[in-house]
């Protein structure tokens, strides 16, 4: 296993090409959120692909409780079963963390497009 010292963006690539998913120039194109809440953006339901839709709140909920559960792994040297995790071809992991760069990319196409007043850059 190789230590990976690439940027975020280029992970986020990798996976998305390895996954099948929406190319990242593509990613503004498409659309997850299909309800937005103004008032507690948490609250906004987006589009997770293949699986429904969900809340912004209980995608990164759930995104942190696995990564919870990673870490412990490794603590309980289990690096197989985390690697397997994270580079698996249909991690839902990896399908949740897309759903939510592409929520914060309509997030903020509409923050710029002055959709949103008094909604900051970095809301999630």
């Amino acid at each position: 296993m190789n230590q990976d010292n690439r940027t975020i963006f280029e992970q986020y690539q990798d996976v998305v090409q390895n996954v099948g998913l929406v190319k990242p120039e593509k990613a503004t194109q498409l659309k997850v959120i299909t309800k937005l809440d103004k008032n507690d953006l948490d609250k906004s339901e987006v589009l997770v692909q293949g699986m429904g839709v969900h809340t912004i709140g209980y995608l990164k909920q759930n995104v942190a409780n696995k990564f919870e559960d990673l870490a412990g792994r490794i603590k309980n040297n289990e690096p197989n079963f985390t690697y397997k995790r994270m580079y698996e071809k249909y991690s839902v992991l990896k399908l949740f963390i897309e759903t939510l760069v592409l929520a914060e990319k309509d997030i903020e196409h509409m923050r710029k497009a002055g959709q949103l007043p008094g909604i900051q850059k970095r809301f999630f």
